[in-house]
């Protein structure tokens, strides 16, 4: 660790300051309760700027054309957090995490040759408590992972390395950018697990400006894999490990009991972004972004063949309007959606002899079933008035998030849907100092769950399922009405040459499932992985963060 330190200080010291707001924007997340902290904090400006440096061109245009910005600029960070949760929670997420990292982004830029820039991020924790789920992102995967019955801790080590290089090329700027990110995860207990997950990405994208309006579009793949393993340390120990499709239904002649079991996924993505920035210069200004993506995955059962597959068509629209009639006064008006389909098939496999001679077999795909659908959708709306007084600029914001979660499963009539809205209302303030800049904000939210149905009833009682555990708990945990604090604080001191900061975070969400949200069926496979009450009970959830930071 103190040689990756000394290494990021030595290839990022070059002159000037980079603005320490864009550390939330390099920062890689580590935990689901650090997603929830960014989704629920709907800071504006953050997501506006990330969409426009999704754009690998994007940086050379901005150096080249925003005089406010050094041609020189890197941060250096490095932090902690962790989360802790009670009562409910999903169970292929845990139920606490910590984790610590250290990273890096710099920039170099000249006139002639374009401007080159990098991020590396190294990471490593634990998340607590994972159950009914052996698989890493398992999101990326649903309904189709894999898992024993015993659950326990993760302990991983990530590595986050990007590069990005733009340049000008008569009235056009072009970019392209190339990413890695690989984790190797690891549990100590009965029975072992070992995860790598990988992602690579490429990404190429355009510029053009014309008449100050600026139009962008980029369009990229990616290829991800996981390689997931399952295996009894003590010799001559078994147990049954399942290949589950959704709802809690799993296939019976695969989730056999043996002493381990091996699988390989994957995921080809491929993406495309269209933005539009209206002049700068302007008191009224747009930012507008159309993204989509669509993601295929297919599954390996011990790299002989796949069971199932599903694709993913993403929609992610997004506009700011900013308006700024004095230099006292500015009000931003944004809109931001996630869209996501799902649809899952189940190939139907058949064995059959090749090689009578030498009892040679192989396997062919014979049919297709599409039972599985998943709907998800994300939609916020906020509002935000700022004023300055003096060396202060006080920020007030209200706003409203609607999320819609909806999963079918056609073969046996199964449906899950909860609706809610979470209504917002945010109040910031920034002081700026001769050398010292302090900037705090604080958000209180309020989650209303709306329409809620739980329909799922297992046909064959022959047999136990796992409904409980993949279907129940994820429904249970959506279902609650829930009270939302965020808190943000950043303090920056201005060095001779560099600057020095830290930022703190902390995300806070307290309520109770509702009463009638119950499950009153047999649970299948009772065992030792940590899982949630039947009953209606506590929703309690805390994630926090510290960063340190210099820039250069």
């Amino acid at each position: 660790m103190y040689r990756l330190y000394i290494f990021l200080l030595l290839t990022l010291i070059v002159n000037n300051k980079l603005p320490a707001q864009d550390l939330d924007r390099v920062n890689f997340p580590l935990s689901m309760a650090e997603e929830r902290y960014h989704a629920s904090n709907a800071d504006l400006s953050l997501k506006s700027t990330q969409e426009l440096y999704n754009n690998p061109a994007y940086t050379h245009w901005r150096n080249q054309n925003d005089t406010t910005h050094c041609r020189k600029s890197a941060i250096v960070y490095t932090g902690l957090s962790g989360a802790d949760s009670k009562g409910d929670f999903i169970p292929y997420e845990g139920d606490g995490s910590y984790d610590y990292r250290v990273g890096a982004y710099g920039e170099y830029s000249t006139s002639h040759s374009g401007t080159l820039s990098g991020h590396i991020q190294y990471a490593q924790g634990k998340h607590r408590n994972i159950g009914w789920s052996a698989m890493r992102q398992p999101e990326l995967y649903l309904p189709y992972i894999s898992t024993d019955s015993c659950g326990g801790d993760f302990k991983f080590d990530s590595y986050y390395a990007e590069g990005n290089y733009g340049l000008t090329l008569k009235h056009w700027t072009l970019g392209a950018k190339g990413s890695f990110y690989g984790e190797q995860a690891f549990r100590l207990t009965d029975p072992r697990a070992l995860n790598n997950t990988t992602w690579l990405r490429f990404n190429v994208g355009v510029a053009r400006e014309m008449n100050n309006h600026l139009l962008m579009l980029d369009a990229g793949y990616g290829r991800n894999k996981q390689h997931m393993q399952l295996r009894y340390w003590r010799p001559g120990q078994q147990d049954r490990f399942f290949v589950c499709y959704g709802f809690g239904l799993y296939d019976t002649r695969q989730s056999a009991v043996s002493f381990g079991k091996s699988r390989m996924y994957y995921v080809n993505e491929y993406n495309a972004r269209l933005q539009y920035l209206s002049p700068q210069n302007k008191p009224l200004r747009l930012h507008a972004s159309v993204a989509y993506a669509y993601n295929q995955m297919q599954t390996e059962e011990s790299d002989i063949y796949n069971l199932y597959e599903s694709s993913t068509h993403s929609f992610s629209p997004l506009f700011r309007l900013t308006y700024c009639p004095s230099d006292k006064w500015s009000y931003e008006l944004m809109g931001a959606a996630d869209i996501k389909s799902r649809k899952g098939y189940e190939n139907i496999i058949e064995e059959y002899l090749i090689d009578k001679g030498n009892n040679i077999y192989d396997f062919r795909t014979i049919d297709t079933r599409q039972n599985y659908d998943r709907n998800t959708h994300q939609l916020t709306v906020a509002m935000k008035a700022s004023r300055r007084m003096w060396n202060m600029v006080w920020g007030l914001q209200g706003g409203l998030t609607s999320n819609n979660y909806e999963e079918t499963y056609k073969s046996g009539n199964y449906r899950i849907k909860v609706q809610s809205l979470t209504p917002h209302a945010k109040l910031s303030a920034n002081w700026q100092g001769r050398r010292d800049e302090i900037d705090v904000s604080v958000l209180y939210a309020r989650q209303k769950v709306g329409t809620h149905d739980y329909d799922v009833n297992q046909q064959n009682l022959q047999i136990a399922h796992l409904d409980f555990q993949q279907a129940f708990a994820p429904y249970a945990y959506r279902t609650a009405d829930l009270d939302k604090y965020v808190v943000e604080m950043t303090w920056q001191h201005q060095l001779k040459s560099i600057t020095v900061g830290v930022n703190g975070k902390l995300y806070l969400a307290s309520g109770h499932r509702l009463d009638d949200v119950n499950d009153t069926g047999s649970i299948g496979f009772p065992s030792t992985a940590p899982m949630i009450s039947p009953d209606s009970d506590t929703h309690q959830e805390r994630w926090g963060g510290v960063s340190l930071f210099v820039a250069f």
